[in-house]
């Protein structure tokens, strides 16, 4: 089956993705698993691994949201805070689909395999 042709069969197609996904289930477990080696014999910092450099870094620093607000709470700092949009289907009960049409987003179609 070629990404060109007209039709496809999709049993194939769908058997394929499946096959496909399960290999790569298998590739991303074993990249963790090297991933946790690396992580516990090693100190943050740039390494030479034959002619590749392996570079370990601390993970990103955020705010936990609910730690945050009951020590910091809105009403007493306000400052620390920004004002965002609702999630989106809220604002659809609050406005219509149609009203907010322009302000949207839409994510990238998907294929799913169960």
């Amino acid at each position: 089956m070629t990404t060109t042709e007209e039709t496809i069969d999709l049993t194939q197609a769908a058997m394929q993705l499946a096959d496909l996904k399960q290999q790569k289930n298998k590739i991303d477990q074993h990249i963790a698993a090297l991933t946790e080696v690396i992580l516990r014999h090693t100190q943050d910092g740039r390494y030479e691994a034959g002619d590749l450099t392996l570079t370990v870094t601390a993970g990103n620093r955020t705010i936990d949201p609910v730690k945050f607000m009951g020590q910091f709470p809105v009403e007493q700092y306000p400052e620390y805070y920004e004002l965002k949009p609702k999630a989106l289907s809220k604002v659809e009960k609050l406005e219509g689909s149609a009203r907010i049409a322009g302000c949207v987003r839409q994510g990238a179609r998907k294929v799913t395999i169960k």
